[in-house]
């Protein structure tokens, strides 16, 4: 009878430390999950972000494009597009220097 007591005892064992696989298992896939959850909830925010930025591209691209030609509608009716980019190449310089020296300073 002493066999059938180990044996039984050896199958309870084994059923204890199956159990403690799955509990640890189980754990491990709950952990996995919340993972996936935050990879969800973080492509979610970027791409929302990207959306945005790219509503605003647009609206930058747009006014360049508009910007644009209206400077080309200028050069063609003065007839000296020398100037026109002389003066549009001074704007941008100081332009330039504003954001440079406004960095600077802060």
């Amino acid at each position: 009878m002493s066999s059938w007591t180990r044996r039984g005892q050896g199958d309870e064992d084994l059923r204890n430390g199956n159990d403690k696989e799955l509990d640890a298992l189980k754990e491990k896939i709950v952990d996995l999950k919340q993972i996936t959850v935050g990879f969800h909830h973080e492509a979610r925010s970027a791409n929302s972000g990207m959306d945005i930025l790219d509503g605003d591209m647009g609206g930058v691209s747009g006014a360049v494009r508009s910007s644009m030609r209206r400077i080309n509608q200028f050069v063609e009716s003065t007839g000296n597009p020398r100037m026109v980019y002389l003066v549009f190449g001074f704007t941008a310089i100081l332009t330039l220097l504003y954001y440079v020296l406004g960095r600077a300073v802060h």
